[in-house]
């Protein structure tokens, strides 16, 4: 859908371009959410009900609310929480960790804020991609996913709490962003012509990635209880 708006946004494509992309674009888009609407209906008299405050857990989803009281937690429990380091495998290790500084009950169970796995880190390179207007579409696309990652990760923290897997829900989006924004950086410097600054970033950018992959691996085995590990007790 991100597409789909810049399309509609670029004065200099005609109107009947623009009709062929949003059929294009939205109708796929409106026979999935038809269904789904369908099925919500049939299973929760409800279209717009998916399942959420139907859980049985340990808080009440349905009571939950979006507060913006909630915005530091989401930025630390979302973004910069680390994992747990110990001296054996996997190393690496998701963990409960508490800020004590919530207005209300929240769900806090193991994670892993999303810039612990490097590549994401990124995103700190949009001001260079933004800096010149070369591709509009590449910084309205980069953009965006960026902001919605954001905005889900509050809702994620205002509606259901500290997860792992919640992160997930932001993690491939910024793992995008931040991937594309690494290579876009080498790009300029690879026009600026130094040679030597651009073997520094392509073997930053290796480093980042491998270890990124590395460290999902890792997540595999350290998993909520630890069973892959570690005998249950």
């Amino acid at each position: 859908m991100i597409p789909l708006v810049y399309v509609l946004r670029d004065k200099k494509d005609t109107l009947k371009h623009k009709y062929i992309y949003v059929i294009g674009g939205v109708f796929p888009a409106l026979i999935g959410a038809i269904g789904v609407m369908a099925y919500n209906y049939l299973r929760f008299h409800n279209p717009f009900e998916f399942g959420f405050n139907y859980q049985l857990t340990i808080s009440n989803p349905a009571a939950n609310t979006i507060t913006l009281d909630l915005l530091p937690a989401t930025i630390y429990h979302y973004y910069l929480q680390a994992p747990d380091i110990h001296a054996y495998f996997p190393y690496f290790f998701t963990e409960i960790k508490s800020i004590r500084n919530y207005p209300r009950f929240v769900y806090l169970c193991n994670n892993i804020g999303a810039f612990f796995y490097p590549v994401t880190l990124g995103i700190l390179g949009m001001p260079v991609l933004f800096k010149r207007k070369e591709n509009g579409f590449r910084e309205f696309f980069f953009g965006s996913l960026f902001i919605c990652a954001a905005v889900l990760s509050f809702i994620d923290m205002c509606k259901a709490g500290v997860h792992y897997r919640y992160v997930a829900d932001i993690l491939l989006p910024l793992l995008l962003v931040g991937v594309a924004v690494l290579f876009e950086v080498m790009r300029k410097i690879r026009n600026l012509g130094s040679e030597k600054l651009l073997f520094v970033w392509r073997c930053m950018v290796t480093f980042l990635m491998l270890f990124t992959v590395l460290l999902g691996a890792m997540m595999i085995f350290a998993n909520q209880n630890k069973y892959i590990v570690l005998p249950p007790m």
